[in-house]
Protein backbone atom coordinates (compact mmCIF):
# COMPACT_ATOMS: atom_id res chain seq x y z
CA UNK A 1 0.00 0.00 0.00
CA UNK A 2 2.81 2.40 0.90
CA UNK A 3 4.75 1.60 -2.26
CA UNK A 4 1.63 1.88 -4.43
CA UNK A 5 0.87 5.35 -3.07
CA UNK A 6 4.46 6.45 -3.63
CA UNK A 7 4.41 5.05 -7.16
CA UNK A 8 1.35 7.18 -7.94
CA UNK A 9 3.08 10.32 -6.64
CA UNK A 10 6.21 9.50 -8.66
CA UNK A 11 4.00 9.31 -11.77
CA UNK A 12 2.55 12.73 -10.88
CA UNK A 13 6.07 14.18 -10.76
CA UNK A 14 6.88 12.65 -14.15
CA UNK A 15 3.69 14.07 -15.63
CA UNK A 16 4.35 17.54 -14.15
CA UNK A 17 7.83 17.80 -15.65
CA UNK A 18 6.40 18.92 -18.95
CA UNK A 19 4.73 21.90 -17.27
CA UNK A 20 7.62 22.72 -14.91
CA UNK A 21 7.36 25.70 -12.55
CA UNK A 22 4.83 25.65 -9.71
CA UNK A 23 2.97 22.47 -10.81
CA UNK A 24 6.25 20.51 -10.76
CA UNK A 25 7.30 22.07 -7.45
CA UNK A 26 3.98 21.06 -5.91
CA UNK A 27 4.30 17.49 -7.17
CA UNK A 28 7.86 17.26 -5.83
CA UNK A 29 6.82 18.57 -2.42
CA UNK A 30 3.89 16.13 -2.21
CA UNK A 31 6.28 13.28 -2.95
CA UNK A 32 8.91 14.53 -0.47
CA UNK A 33 6.30 14.67 2.28
CA UNK A 34 4.98 11.20 1.45
CA UNK A 35 8.39 9.52 1.21
CA UNK A 36 8.99 8.12 4.74
CA UNK A 37 12.32 9.24 6.14
CA UNK A 38 12.61 6.35 8.61
CA UNK A 39 16.29 6.17 9.56
CA UNK A 40 18.18 5.99 6.26
CA UNK A 41 16.16 7.68 3.51
CA UNK A 42 17.41 11.27 3.68
CA UNK A 43 19.19 10.81 0.34
CA UNK A 44 15.81 10.10 -1.28
CA UNK A 45 13.91 13.02 0.25
CA UNK A 46 16.49 15.80 0.13
CA UNK A 47 16.98 15.95 -3.70
CA UNK A 48 13.20 16.32 -4.17
CA UNK A 49 13.19 19.33 -1.86
CA UNK A 50 16.30 20.84 -3.46
CA UNK A 51 14.69 20.65 -6.90
CA UNK A 52 11.41 22.10 -5.61
CA UNK A 53 13.23 24.96 -3.88
CA UNK A 54 15.03 25.86 -7.12
CA UNK A 55 11.68 26.07 -8.93
CA UNK A 56 10.32 28.41 -6.24
CA UNK A 57 13.42 30.62 -6.23
CA UNK A 58 11.60 33.60 -7.69
CA UNK A 59 9.44 33.97 -4.56
CA UNK A 60 5.72 34.59 -4.42
CA UNK A 61 4.94 31.09 -3.12
CA UNK A 62 5.24 31.42 0.68
CA UNK A 63 3.07 28.40 1.53
CA UNK A 64 5.02 26.09 -0.80
CA UNK A 65 8.32 27.52 0.44
CA UNK A 66 7.14 26.85 3.98
CA UNK A 67 6.41 23.21 3.15
CA UNK A 68 9.91 22.79 1.65
CA UNK A 69 11.54 24.35 4.72
CA UNK A 70 9.43 22.29 7.14
CA UNK A 71 10.29 19.02 5.42
CA UNK A 72 13.97 19.99 5.29
CA UNK A 73 13.80 20.70 9.03
CA UNK A 74 12.44 17.20 9.58
CA UNK A 75 15.32 15.79 7.51
CA UNK A 76 17.77 17.76 9.66
CA UNK A 77 16.19 16.44 12.87
CA UNK A 78 16.61 12.87 11.62
CA UNK A 79 20.31 13.67 11.09
CA UNK A 80 20.54 15.28 14.59
CA UNK A 81 21.54 18.62 13.04
CA UNK A 82 19.80 20.59 15.79
CA UNK A 83 20.88 24.06 14.73
CA UNK A 84 19.75 23.41 11.15
CA UNK A 85 16.43 22.01 12.41
CA UNK A 86 15.70 25.07 14.57
CA UNK A 87 16.59 27.59 11.86
CA UNK A 88 14.54 25.85 9.17
CA UNK A 89 11.54 25.33 11.46
CA UNK A 90 11.46 29.04 12.33
CA UNK A 91 11.77 30.09 8.69
CA UNK A 92 9.00 27.64 7.73
CA UNK A 93 6.70 28.94 10.49
CA UNK A 94 7.15 32.51 9.24
CA UNK A 95 5.88 31.54 5.78
CA UNK A 96 2.65 29.87 6.88
CA UNK A 97 -0.48 31.95 7.32
CA UNK A 98 -2.87 31.80 10.26
CA UNK A 99 -5.14 29.48 8.31
CA UNK A 100 -2.38 26.84 8.07
CA UNK A 101 -2.89 25.78 11.69
CA UNK A 102 -1.50 22.25 11.47
CA UNK A 103 1.74 23.09 9.68
CA UNK A 104 2.39 25.92 12.15
CA UNK A 105 1.84 23.38 14.93
CA UNK A 106 4.30 21.02 13.26
CA UNK A 107 6.93 23.79 13.21
CA UNK A 108 6.38 24.56 16.89
CA UNK A 109 6.63 20.89 17.84
CA UNK A 110 9.90 20.59 15.90
CA UNK A 111 11.35 23.44 17.95
CA UNK A 112 10.26 21.72 21.18
CA UNK A 113 11.74 18.36 20.11
CA UNK A 114 14.97 20.16 19.23
CA UNK A 115 15.03 21.66 22.74
CA UNK A 116 14.63 18.15 24.22
CA UNK A 117 17.66 16.94 22.27
CA UNK A 118 19.59 19.97 23.54
CA UNK A 119 18.67 18.93 27.09
CA UNK A 120 16.60 22.08 27.59
CA UNK A 121 13.78 20.10 29.20
CA UNK A 122 12.21 23.06 31.01
CA UNK A 123 12.09 25.05 27.78
CA UNK A 124 10.66 22.09 25.88
CA UNK A 125 7.91 21.60 28.48
CA UNK A 126 7.00 25.28 28.26
CA UNK A 127 6.82 25.09 24.46
CA UNK A 128 4.73 21.91 24.41
CA UNK A 129 2.38 23.20 27.12
CA UNK A 130 1.80 26.38 25.13
CA UNK A 131 0.61 24.28 22.19
CA UNK A 132 -2.19 22.79 24.26
CA UNK A 133 -3.75 19.39 23.66
CA UNK A 134 -4.74 19.33 20.02
CA UNK A 135 -8.00 17.46 19.50
CA UNK A 136 -7.18 14.44 17.36
CA UNK A 137 -10.86 14.22 16.33
CA UNK A 138 -10.31 17.42 14.34
CA UNK A 139 -7.21 15.99 12.68
CA UNK A 140 -8.74 14.65 9.49
CA UNK A 141 -6.17 15.66 6.86
CA UNK A 142 -2.75 14.05 6.52
CA UNK A 143 -1.08 17.31 7.63
CA UNK A 144 -3.25 17.43 10.73
CA UNK A 145 -2.71 13.80 11.67
CA UNK A 146 1.03 14.20 11.13
CA UNK A 147 1.23 17.28 13.36
CA UNK A 148 -0.77 15.64 16.16
CA UNK A 149 1.42 12.53 15.97
CA UNK A 150 4.54 14.68 16.27
CA UNK A 151 3.04 16.51 19.26
CA UNK A 152 2.42 13.22 21.09
CA UNK A 153 5.93 12.05 20.19
CA UNK A 154 7.31 15.28 21.62
CA UNK A 155 5.56 14.70 24.95
CA UNK A 156 6.76 11.07 25.00
CA UNK A 157 10.36 12.10 24.27
CA UNK A 158 10.22 14.63 27.09
CA UNK A 159 8.91 11.98 29.50
CA UNK A 160 11.73 9.60 28.48
CA UNK A 161 14.40 12.23 29.13
CA UNK A 162 12.84 12.75 32.57
CA UNK A 163 12.87 8.95 33.17
CA UNK A 164 9.08 9.01 33.50
CA UNK A 165 8.60 5.77 31.55
CA UNK A 166 5.03 5.28 32.72
CA UNK A 167 3.98 8.62 31.19
CA UNK A 168 5.92 7.85 28.01
CA UNK A 169 4.26 4.43 27.72
CA UNK A 170 0.80 5.92 28.18
CA UNK A 171 1.26 8.50 25.43
CA UNK A 172 2.92 6.04 23.04
CA UNK A 173 0.17 3.45 23.52
CA UNK A 174 -2.43 6.05 22.53
CA UNK A 175 -0.35 7.16 19.55
CA UNK A 176 0.28 3.60 18.38
CA UNK A 177 -3.44 2.82 18.47
CA UNK A 178 -4.24 6.02 16.58
CA UNK A 179 -1.69 5.29 13.85
CA UNK A 180 -2.61 1.64 13.39
CA UNK A 181 -3.23 0.94 9.70
CA UNK A 182 -2.46 4.55 8.66
CA UNK A 183 -0.12 3.92 5.71
CA UNK A 184 0.08 7.64 4.99
CA UNK A 185 1.93 8.10 8.30
CA UNK A 186 4.36 5.18 8.12
CA UNK A 187 7.21 7.51 9.09
CA UNK A 188 5.41 8.47 12.31
CA UNK A 189 4.49 4.84 13.02
CA UNK A 190 8.15 3.92 12.62
CA UNK A 191 9.21 6.65 15.08
CA UNK A 192 6.48 5.66 17.53
CA UNK A 193 7.52 2.01 17.59
CA UNK A 194 11.21 2.94 17.84
CA UNK A 195 10.42 5.03 20.90
CA UNK A 196 8.27 2.25 22.38
CA UNK A 197 11.14 -0.20 21.92
CA UNK A 198 13.55 2.21 23.63
CA UNK A 199 11.20 2.65 26.60
CA UNK A 200 10.62 -1.10 26.94
CA UNK A 201 14.33 -1.95 26.80
CA UNK A 202 15.19 0.82 29.26
CA UNK A 203 12.85 -0.93 31.71
CA UNK A 204 14.20 -4.40 30.91
CA UNK A 205 10.89 -5.44 29.31
CA UNK A 206 12.38 -7.61 26.58
CA UNK A 207 9.10 -9.07 25.26
CA UNK A 208 7.58 -5.61 24.79
CA UNK A 209 10.80 -4.46 23.16
CA UNK A 210 10.74 -7.41 20.76
CA UNK A 211 7.11 -6.73 19.85
CA UNK A 212 7.89 -3.10 18.99
CA UNK A 213 10.99 -4.07 17.00
CA UNK A 214 9.00 -6.63 14.97
CA UNK A 215 6.55 -3.85 14.11
CA UNK A 216 9.42 -1.63 12.98
CA UNK A 217 10.83 -4.37 10.74
CA UNK A 218 7.39 -4.78 9.13
CA UNK A 219 6.99 -1.02 8.56
CA UNK A 220 10.44 -0.71 6.96
CA UNK A 221 9.78 -3.75 4.78
CA UNK A 222 6.46 -2.34 3.54
CA UNK A 223 8.18 0.95 2.75
CA UNK A 224 10.87 -0.88 0.76
CA UNK A 225 13.66 0.54 2.96
CA UNK A 226 16.17 -2.32 2.98
CA UNK A 227 18.78 -0.59 5.17
CA UNK A 228 16.22 0.29 7.86
CA UNK A 229 14.72 -3.19 7.74
CA UNK A 230 18.08 -4.92 8.18
CA UNK A 231 19.26 -2.56 10.91
CA UNK A 232 16.09 -3.27 12.88
CA UNK A 233 16.41 -7.02 12.30
CA UNK A 234 19.86 -6.85 13.91
CA UNK A 235 18.47 -4.89 16.88
CA UNK A 236 15.63 -7.42 17.21
CA UNK A 237 18.06 -10.35 17.05
CA UNK A 238 20.16 -8.80 19.82
CA UNK A 239 17.12 -8.37 22.05
CA UNK A 240 15.91 -11.91 21.34
CA UNK A 241 19.35 -13.29 22.20
CA UNK A 242 19.19 -11.55 25.58
CA UNK A 243 16.02 -13.50 26.39
CA UNK A 244 18.18 -16.64 26.25
CA UNK A 245 15.56 -19.27 25.43
CA UNK A 246 15.54 -21.71 22.52
CA UNK A 247 12.61 -20.18 20.58
CA UNK A 248 14.07 -16.66 20.87
CA UNK A 249 17.52 -17.83 19.75
CA UNK A 250 16.02 -19.57 16.72
CA UNK A 251 14.13 -16.40 15.76
CA UNK A 252 17.32 -14.37 16.27
CA UNK A 253 19.22 -16.75 13.96
CA UNK A 254 16.54 -16.36 11.30
CA UNK A 255 16.68 -12.55 11.38
CA UNK A 256 20.47 -12.53 11.28
CA UNK A 257 20.61 -14.93 8.33
CA UNK A 258 18.07 -12.82 6.41
CA UNK A 259 20.17 -9.74 7.20
CA UNK A 260 23.40 -11.43 6.15
CA UNK A 261 21.99 -12.60 2.80
CA UNK A 262 20.17 -9.36 1.99
CA UNK A 263 23.12 -7.16 3.02
CA UNK A 264 25.39 -9.12 0.68
CA UNK A 265 22.83 -8.84 -2.13
CA UNK A 266 22.54 -5.06 -1.74
CA UNK A 267 26.21 -4.37 -1.03
CA UNK A 268 25.60 -3.12 2.53
CA UNK A 269 28.98 -4.03 3.96
CA UNK A 270 28.59 -2.65 7.50
CA UNK A 271 25.26 -4.44 7.98
CA UNK A 272 26.76 -7.65 6.58
CA UNK A 273 29.54 -7.45 9.18
CA UNK A 274 27.05 -6.63 11.95
CA UNK A 275 25.02 -9.71 11.00
CA UNK A 276 28.15 -11.88 11.17
CA UNK A 277 28.98 -10.50 14.62
CA UNK A 278 25.42 -11.22 15.73
CA UNK A 279 25.61 -14.76 14.39
CA UNK A 280 28.90 -15.36 16.20
CA UNK A 281 27.26 -14.24 19.45
CA UNK A 282 24.23 -16.49 19.00
CA UNK A 283 26.33 -19.52 18.07
CA UNK A 284 28.60 -18.94 21.06
CA UNK A 285 25.58 -18.84 23.39
CA UNK A 286 24.36 -22.12 21.91
CA UNK A 287 27.75 -23.72 22.50
CA UNK A 288 28.47 -23.97 18.77
CA UNK A 289 32.00 -22.69 19.14
CA UNK A 290 33.30 -23.74 15.73
CA UNK A 291 30.41 -22.01 13.94
CA UNK A 292 31.00 -18.87 16.02
CA UNK A 293 34.71 -18.88 15.23
CA UNK A 294 33.95 -19.38 11.52
CA UNK A 295 32.03 -16.11 11.56
CA UNK A 296 34.98 -14.37 13.24
CA UNK A 297 37.31 -15.72 10.57
CA UNK A 298 34.94 -14.46 7.86
CA UNK A 299 35.01 -10.97 9.42
CA UNK A 300 38.81 -11.08 9.70
CA UNK A 301 39.15 -12.21 6.08
CA UNK A 302 36.95 -9.33 4.95
CA UNK A 303 39.12 -6.95 6.98
CA UNK A 304 42.28 -8.28 5.35
CA UNK A 305 40.75 -7.95 1.87
CA UNK A 306 39.73 -4.35 2.57
CA UNK A 307 42.90 -3.57 4.56
CA UNK A 308 40.63 -2.48 7.42
CA UNK A 309 42.78 -2.71 10.57
CA UNK A 310 40.11 -1.69 13.11
CA UNK A 311 37.77 -4.35 11.72
CA UNK A 312 40.55 -6.93 11.92
CA UNK A 313 41.22 -6.00 15.53
CA UNK A 314 37.52 -6.27 16.35
CA UNK A 315 37.33 -9.73 14.73
CA UNK A 316 40.30 -10.93 16.78
CA UNK A 317 38.75 -9.50 19.96
CA UNK A 318 35.45 -11.24 19.22
CA UNK A 319 37.22 -14.56 18.66
CA UNK A 320 39.08 -14.12 21.95
CA UNK A 321 35.84 -13.33 23.79
CA UNK A 322 34.28 -16.57 22.51
CA UNK A 323 37.15 -18.53 24.06
CA UNK A 324 36.89 -16.40 27.21
CA UNK A 325 33.17 -17.18 27.59
CA UNK A 326 34.04 -20.88 27.44
CA UNK A 327 36.58 -20.38 30.22
CA UNK A 328 39.50 -21.15 27.90
CA UNK A 329 41.63 -18.15 28.89
CA UNK A 330 44.80 -19.60 27.39
CA UNK A 331 43.21 -19.75 23.91
CA UNK A 332 41.75 -16.28 24.43
CA UNK A 333 45.23 -14.89 25.13
CA UNK A 334 46.83 -16.97 22.35
CA UNK A 335 44.34 -15.49 19.85
CA UNK A 336 45.69 -12.00 20.57
CA UNK A 337 49.31 -13.15 20.61
CA UNK A 338 49.06 -14.96 17.27
CA UNK A 339 47.22 -12.08 15.60
CA UNK A 340 49.77 -9.59 16.91
CA UNK A 341 52.64 -11.73 15.62
CA UNK A 342 51.09 -12.01 12.16
CA UNK A 343 50.46 -8.28 11.97
CA UNK A 344 53.95 -7.46 13.21
CA UNK A 345 55.47 -9.47 10.36
CA UNK A 346 53.74 -7.28 7.78
CA UNK A 347 53.19 -3.94 9.57
CA UNK A 348 55.92 -3.73 12.18
CA UNK A 349 55.20 -1.81 15.39
CA UNK A 350 51.90 -0.47 14.00
CA UNK A 351 50.38 -3.83 14.98
CA UNK A 352 50.49 -2.77 18.64
CA UNK A 353 47.91 -0.04 18.01
CA UNK A 354 45.52 -2.61 16.49
CA UNK A 355 45.70 -5.37 19.09
CA UNK A 356 46.90 -3.69 22.28
CA UNK A 357 43.61 -1.90 23.26
CA UNK A 358 41.70 -5.19 23.04
CA UNK A 359 44.43 -7.01 24.96
CA UNK A 360 44.36 -4.39 27.74
CA UNK A 361 40.57 -4.74 27.98
CA UNK A 362 40.98 -8.52 28.27
CA UNK A 363 43.54 -8.08 31.07
CA UNK A 364 41.20 -5.70 32.91
CA UNK A 365 38.33 -8.20 32.71
CA UNK A 366 40.23 -11.20 34.07
CA UNK A 367 42.56 -9.29 36.44
CA UNK A 368 46.20 -8.37 35.96
CA UNK A 369 47.59 -11.22 38.05
CA UNK A 370 45.57 -13.83 36.19
CA UNK A 371 46.55 -12.23 32.89
CA UNK A 372 50.25 -12.40 33.76
CA UNK A 373 49.89 -16.05 34.77
CA UNK A 374 48.13 -16.96 31.50
CA UNK A 375 50.71 -15.04 29.43
CA UNK A 376 53.57 -16.92 31.08
CA UNK A 377 51.84 -20.28 30.58
CA UNK A 378 51.23 -19.61 26.89
CA UNK A 379 54.81 -18.40 26.40
CA UNK A 380 56.24 -21.50 28.11
CA UNK A 381 54.02 -23.74 25.98
CA UNK A 382 55.15 -21.95 22.81
CA UNK A 383 58.82 -22.38 23.73
CA UNK A 384 58.25 -26.07 24.52
CA UNK A 385 56.55 -26.56 21.14
CA UNK A 386 59.48 -24.93 19.36
CA UNK A 387 61.98 -27.09 21.23
CA UNK A 388 59.99 -30.20 20.36
CA UNK A 389 59.94 -29.29 16.65
CA UNK A 390 63.67 -28.64 16.76
CA UNK A 391 64.30 -32.08 18.26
Amino acid sequence: MVLAALAALIECVAAARAAGGEPLALALIDLAEAEPLLGHRQAIVRPLLTEAAALLDTGGHPALEGRVLLRLAQVKLSETDLEGTAQLAKRARDRFGDDDRWRVLDCQVLLARTAIRRDDLAGARTMLSALGAEDSDEAETVDARRAVAHLVLGWAELAIEQRDYGEADKRLDVLSAGLEGDDELSEQRFACQQTRAAVALAQGLLERGCHALREIVAIAKRAGSVEDELEMRIALAGTLTERDDLISREEAERHLQITRDSAQEHGLDSLHMAALIGQAGVFAKKGQTHAALDRCIEIASSAVAKQDLPRYGAAVALMSQIYEQKGDLASAYRTFADANARLRETLGDVSKDVIRPHLVAFADRIGREKFQEIAEQVTRAAHAAKDFRRM
